[in-house]
């Protein structure tokens, strides 16, 4: 006998009526149905849950991620002193950014590109560029591959991922994705919000099939961005509920398993004038992201509100992931939250009425 079953061999098992019973004689006469949660008038939660009134099996098997690793990433935009964004950028890297985000705001020439990406190793992280609509496509696109050329690299070699560009021959880089921060409005509409997703996605991914190119290959190069707020063990199981969902438009397109790329953002919403306390809510929001099996999260820095981040919110906001990666452990356990009942029950709901409602909407 092991010892975890020594352990639990002390303990003996306790009813759903015997915890109903004890939370009823400590209320002192307050009513039960007081404690009772509820996200909107269709999720109800109950203020305890059991083994026996959840059904793990529903969750125990899903296209998660094979460990618990995710990129560590920060957003810059391209615009302005050029040099300096290049200084900004290699200092992000210094302190441990291994994820660019590059909201690129205009056309730049192949020498402007030399000067913002100068002394980036592409080797050691992944750039994902993020394009206005003031860019033009084929310039963007002429720009990359000479400027991946004059540093020796290839499409083939680098990882990160680009929106709005088709690529032709084949690329490590992801060129579909949905920004499905668009259908963030809180908890309260999450059903919604997983729905869109999915029925977006599917509609990417049709649109974009064409005898030259099959599905699995479209689907690797998928990735899809969330808006995560601070509710804190709802958002988590809302980003397992999304993976659930994606295996299921797996099963459907009848396809090889594809394991999606979920990247995190934090609602700006979330965040409010105090920016100390914007740090402990980053900090939550980001365990939120990685517990729920995030692959790349951007966490934003405390003093955002204020009009335009410093050195020192933007080292703390790096450093919140520093903690959580270094010192927590977080990455040592693939899907942390599996078997904690209210979690699992919790994802299971968003599971179900999201995908009567995506199917709803492809009807």
């Amino acid at each position: 006998m092991s010892k975890q079953e020594n352990l639990l061999a002390g303990f003996n098992d306790v009813s759903e009526e015997e915890w109903k019973a004890k939370i009823v004689k400590d209320l002192k006469g307050k009513p039960y149905e007081e404690l009772l949660f509820s996200i909107n008038n269709e999720i109800k939660l109950e203020p305890f849950y059991t083994q026996k009134m959840v059904d793990i099996k529903k969750t125990a098997v899903f296209n998660h991620k094979k460990d618990n690793t995710w990129e560590i990433a920060e957003d810059f935009c391209v615009l302005g002193d050029l040099k300096s964004l290049n200084q900004s950028i290699l200092k992000a890297l210094m302190r441990g950014v291994n994820a660019l985000r590059l909201f690129w705001t205009k056309n730049y020439t192949q020498e402007e590109w030399k000067i913002i990406l100068k002394d980036v190793e592409w080797d050691y992280i992944s750039i994902h560029f993020r394009l206005s609509q003031e860019v033009n496509r084929d310039d963007f696109y002429n720009n990359l591959q000479s400027y991946l050329n004059s540093i020796h690299k290839n499409k083939q070699e680098i990882k990160g991922s680009i929106l709005d560009i088709d690529f032709k021959e084949n690329t490590s880089l992801q060129s579909l994705g949905l920004d499905g921060s668009i259908y963030y409005k809180g908890k309260e509409n999450i059903v919604e919000e997983l729905a869109n997703i999915l029925h977006e996605s599917v509609n990417i991914i049709m649109n974009n099939y064409t005898n030259n190119i099959d599905v699995n290959t479209l689907l690797n190069r998928f990735f899809i961005t969330v808006n995560i707020g601070k509710s804190y063990f709802i958002e988590m199981a809302k980003l397992r509920a999304l993976r659930i969902l994606w295996s299921r438009i797996i099963d459907t397109f009848e396809v090889d398993d594809n394991i999606l790329e979920i990247e995190v953002l934090m609602a700006h919403d979330s965040y409010g004038d105090d920016q100390y306390t914007n740090m402990i809510r980053a900090t939550t929001m980001c365990m939120s992201a990685v517990l729920g099996g995030a692959d790349r999260v951007v966490v934003l820095p405390s003093n955002l509100n204020e009009g335009k981040a410093t050195e020192f919110s933007r080292r703390i906001a790096t450093n919140v992931q520093h903690l959580l990666q270094m010192e927590s452990s977080f990455t040592q356990v693939v899907d942390p939250a599996a078997g904690a009942y209210y979690i699992e029950h919790l994802t299971n709901l968003f599971v179900e009425k999201a995908w009567q409602l995506f199917k709803e909407l492809e009807d």
